[in-house]
């Protein structure tokens, strides 16, 4: 099922009087929708779902979140796709935590390792704006090299002058449910991607990747990223107003971005990271309390 939001974005109203300093004639209206698309709803170990653009609109962000997963799935996939063709989309993949068995020694196969038995679904968030709002739009990505870790981290760089709009990141295993992805955040300077991921419980001894997504453009009017940071396993950061004379204009989100620590967070796995309904705040959990902070960041702008 795929379900659209439509959000009229104004950077600048005459018919109010209002007048932006900064505002070029293509970001003067600008249009954003959030979709969304459901995986099935059952107990199978891995699933995706695509939420889809509309036709001449392009990525800017998106999320993912786990439905009835009981802490016991993970993220494992959370990719914004570009094409110059159209057909832009964003895909949110999730596994069920596999770990070994408490009497079990640690073997060499993920055969014998156990898993969530309940029904659960992931479900996929696209946030797209019109074709050619944001000058200078790219779609950054940079992957690990294939080795195994039990953590691991990797950024992608915006080019020079621009700003992250929206970021993703995936990792690729053999075995899915072996690692999850903990992070996926704007770059310390807001000009890419920080993305972490972590092997399961009883670690991994196979080769995988980690691939950092930034959805970049020169900085739009508005630009203004908030961050909320806890001890606890989830939070949801809000988008400011802005205030033009006496009118208060709101900025939405980009996207979800979020997660646990850069230097890990234990066995805590992002469970959902995502824009709300609204395009007015982003929202992140974990699947357990992380070995240190979490922080939530919502990428604001008009």
């Amino acid at each position: 099922m795929r379900t659209y939001i439509r959000i009229m974005i104004v950077a600048a109203v005459t018919t109010m009087g209002i007048q932006l300093v900064g505002a070029s004639p293509a970001a003067a209206f600008a249009e954003r929708v959030r979709t969304s698309s459901n995986s099935a709803f059952d107990s199978a170990l891995s699933k995706t779902a695509t939420a889809k653009c509309p036709v001449g609109m392009v990525i800017v962000g998106g999320g993912g979140i786990v439905i009835n997963g009981a802490n016991q799935v993970m993220l494992t996939r959370l990719q914004p796709v570009h094409s110059t063709s159209g057909g832009d989309s964003y895909v949110a993949s999730a596994a069920e935590i596999r770990q070994l068995p408490r009497f079990k020694f640690k073997p060499n196969t993920a055969d014998l390792y156990q898993s969530y038995g309940g029904k659960w679904r992931v479900r996929a968030y696209a946030v797209c704006a019109s074709s050619g709002v944001f000058t200078g739009y790219e779609l950054k990505t940079s992957t690990s090299t294939g080795a195994s870790e039990p953590f691991r981290r990797q950024s992608a760089s915006c080019s020079p002058n621009n700003v992250t709009l929206g970021v993703g990141a995936r990792v690729d295993v053999p075995a899915p449910g072996m690692v999850g992805l903990q992070m996926a955040r704007a770059g310390r300077y807001l000009n890419g991607a920080d993305v972490t991921a972590q092997e399961g419980p009883d670690g991994y001894a196979a080769d995988w990747k980690l691939t950092a997504y930034a959805i970049c453009a020169l900085t739009p009017y508005g630009y203004n990223p908030q961050v909320v940071t806890t001890t606890s396993t989830g939070t949801t950061a809000k988008c400011d107003d802005f205030k033009v004379a006496d009118n208060v204009l709101h900025t939405r989100v980009n996207g979800g971005s979020g997660g646990g620590s850069m230097w890990g967070s234990g066995r805590a796995y992002l469970w959902s990271l995502y824009p709300t309904h609204n395009l007015r705040a982003a929202r992140a959990d974990l699947t357990r309390p992380p070995s240190g902070e979490m922080l939530v960041q919502a990428i604001c702008a008009y």
